[in-house]
This record gives C-alpha cells, structure tokens and sequence, in this order.
C-alpha cells in the first residue's frame, strides 16, 4: 500500500496535479505532531527522537503537504537509524527563512549517495536498521514538494558512519518568531516529557 501510494504521489507532483492550499502556519507545530506520530515507530527501535524549535515559527505552506515533508524525512531518519540511537530535530529561524533540520545517527552518506540522493526510486547505499522495506521514492516527493514551496532542501553527512541531516528551508513569514516560552515545564508523561524547548519523545521502559 505504501509503495502505491508514494508512486501516485510521485506521479501526480511530477504532473502537477496536486494544488497547493498555502496558509500561514507554525513549522514548530507540525514538526510536533510529526514527531508524536511517528514516535511508536522510533520506540520499537529504542530510538529518542528530539525536537528543538522556537514557541512559533511560521511560514505560508500547506498544512497537509509540510506534514508529509517532515513525515517523510523523520521516517528516513528512524529507518536507517540504529538500535536505541538519537534523532534531533530543530526549527528555527535562519535569515529570511524557516530551516529544519533532521539529524540522525544512521550510517552516513556515500558520494554516490549523494549523486542521485533526490532521484526517484533511488536507495540509499545502506540498509534499513530495522529491516523495514524502501520504496526509493520518498526523498524524490520531498524534494518536489519542498520546490512547490519555493523552498530548498539538501543532505548533508560528514562520511560513512557519521549520521546524516537533512535540511529544509521555506520562506519565512512576518512575524514568525514569538517569543520563546517561559512557563515551567508540566509535569514527565509515560510517552512524552515535554520541557520548555524541547520535546523528548520516548517510550518508557518497563
């Protein structure tokens, strides 16, 4: 199912036949939300998966389509990500733009790797840590819908063994950085201990 529905979601970018509905929306808060539904992915694996970001950070994007970026790009991160290792994403400002960025722990890339990295069904050099299955498709749909923003993304990896991030910037909108918070942080949850700039997601060992 998820093969079929990343080919037709490939197939109707590269016709542009998905419209954008852009509005002004928080970055940060789809990146929560991102991370809270893919958490229990994270957990079968051990993995933290930690989110850094502003109180607000807004830009003017669709809604439905930011999500599936950040989707597709934690997804790739838990995918190749070892056993009990570390996610950390972060949201902030970085002159006219919203960055995000995805850091993982997995196995680096390969300058062939980097040569096709965006390239539909293209697959990394190395495996999924968890044997879960690669449809070569999702960094090609990030990039496409990332462009529809008129945004940017890249990869960036300091060699074989040394993790990767990816990096999205889209355009910033005005006044898109609210102050931080300043409350107490609530009290740890059994999934979620959230702190005041930062959300560490993990599961709760018995």
């Amino acid at each position: 199912i998820e093969i079929i529905e990343r080919l037709l979601a490939s197939e109707a970018l590269a016709e542009g036949r998905i419209p954008l509905q852009a509005e002004r929306i928080d970055v940060s808060q789809v990146a929560r939300e991102s991370a809270a539904a893919l958490d229990s992915r994270a957990s079968a694996k051990l993995q933290r998966v930690e989110l850094d970001s502003p109180a607000v950070a807004l830009v003017h994007a669709d809604p439905r389509l930011l999500r599936q970026i950040l989707d597709n790009l934690l997804d790739n991160a838990i995918k190749y990500s070892p056993q009990a290792g570390t996610i950390r994403i972060t949201v902030r400002a970085d002159g006219d733009h919203v960055r995000v960025e995805i850091c993982d722990e997995g196995p680096g890339l390969s300058s062939e790797d980097y040569a096709h990295l965006f390239e539909r069904f293209q697959r990394l050099s190395a495996q999924p840590t968890g044997g879960e299955s690669s449809t070569g498709l999702g960094l090609s749909i990030v990039k496409q819908l990332v462009g529809l923003h008129g945004g940017r993304v890249w990869a960036e990896s300091e060699g074989l063994g040394r993790g990767t991030t990816f990096i999205v910037e889209l355009p910033l909108a005005e006044e898109s950085l609210a102050p931080r918070e300043t409350e107490t942080a609530p009290a740890p949850r059994r999934t979620a201990n959230l702190q005041r700039r930062r959300i560490l997601l993990v599961e709760e060992q018995p």
